[in-house]
């Protein structure tokens, strides 16, 4: 009989433990195991299950579709953004007749994957777009990446880019990372 409990408050214990992690589902559908420090207006701060005293991790809120809190609760974040400004960029004047995201995709992408993961009502800019925001890019800010797709394709295998060193188009094949920052057209 002891044997039994044991068992079963060793089982129960390993079950708790399993469960006592926090996930976060990116919009990206990446799934991140843990631990939520804390959750603010415009950013998700949080530690690695897998390393709870290794360094804290930062997602802005727009990139993230839901957290489930290791006691089953689950907040889901909204698509549309409440408060325009928390995830664009509006300026006195608008940049290049659309408004542009205020932050680049976290990590490059291909093409296609560029094209499906654009949040609802935003995209790729169209190549006029996208050198007008290379040539204002110190007022826009915050480009991380060198190279970044625009909407058009050259071909089935080729799309525009430009390279933001020199403001220079290229063409690219599809396959290829490169940066992506959305726009949206002004409402």
């Amino acid at each position: 009989m002891k044997k039994i409990l044991l068992f079963i408050t060793i089982l129960l214990s390993f079950v708790n433990f399993t469960n006592a992690q926090d996930i976060i589902l990116t919009k990206n559908s990446d799934v991140i195991s843990a631990k939520i420090l804390e959750i603010t207006s415009t950013e998700v701060k949080y530690k690695k299950f897998s390393n709870q005293d290794g360094p804290t991790f930062t997602l802005l809120k727009s990139e993230v579709s839901s957290v489930t809190y290791q006691n089953g609760e689950k907040e889901v974040f909204d698509v549309k953004p409440a408060n325009k400004s928390a995830n664009v960029r509006v300026s006195p004047y608008t940049f290049c007749g659309c408004e542009i995201m205020m932050y680049d995709m976290p990590k490059e992408l291909e093409f296609e994957q560029a094209v499906g993961s654009a949040p609802e009502g935003w995209r790729l800019p169209t190549r006029n777009e996208l050198q007008c925001m290379c040539e204002h890019q110190r007022e826009i800010g915050s480009f991380r990446f060198s190279e970044y797709w625009t909407s058009e394709r050259e071909s089935n295998s080729r799309a525009y880019t430009r390279t933001f060193d020199d403001c220079q188009e290229e063409k690219a094949k599809t396959k290829h990372d490169h940066g992506v920052r959305y726009v949206r057209d002004l409402y």
